[in-house]
């Protein structure tokens, strides 16, 4: 896989664990890094039957904060809230609106395959670290920190 094609990657840190997301634009990066902690979840991609693909429920959230940086952490807090109070893995997702300090989605999760066999449990998302970046090939990079 060539390098511009990496969605994300995980990185230690001591007692927790970072996440780089890249994107195109502002929704690929946020939906990269929304893939890449339900991947710290689950331990890997969920694997959904059929069945469940047609099956997901869907949820609106709408989150805003001061900028891009606090409304990545606002994105993913929102969707790791979601996804404990319901037992859910979120899969894909559809900007309504999304710019620097608002935004707005709809959601659609999957029931996980097994609950109780999370691979970690990320207890919130933090601002240690937290930073997104433009790279030299145009493409987004965002840096964030999980606490585990």
């Amino acid at each position: 896989m060539s390098q511009n094609n990496v969605r994300y990657e995980l990185f230690e840190h001591t007692a927790d664990i970072g996440l780089r997301a890249f994107g195109n634009d502002y929704p690929g990066l946020f939906i990269n890094a929304a893939q890449g902690m339900f991947s710290i979840i689950t331990g890997g991609p969920e694997k959904r039957s059929p069945a469940l693909r047609r099956t997901g429920t869907t949820f609106e959230i709408a989150v805003s904060a001061a900028n891009a940086e606090e409304l990545l952490v606002g994105w993913l807090s929102e969707l790791l809230a979601l996804a404990d109070i319901h037992g859910v893995v979120f899969s894909r997702f559809n900007f309504l609106q999304l710019t620097d300090t608002a935004c707005s989605a709809r959601v659609t999760a999957f029931p996980m395959s097994k609950p109780a066999l999370r691979a970690n449990e990320i207890k919130a998302v933090t601002y240690h670290r937290l930073s997104i970046t433009r790279l030299d090939d145009g493409r987004l990079k965002a840096e964030v920190i999980f606490d585990i």
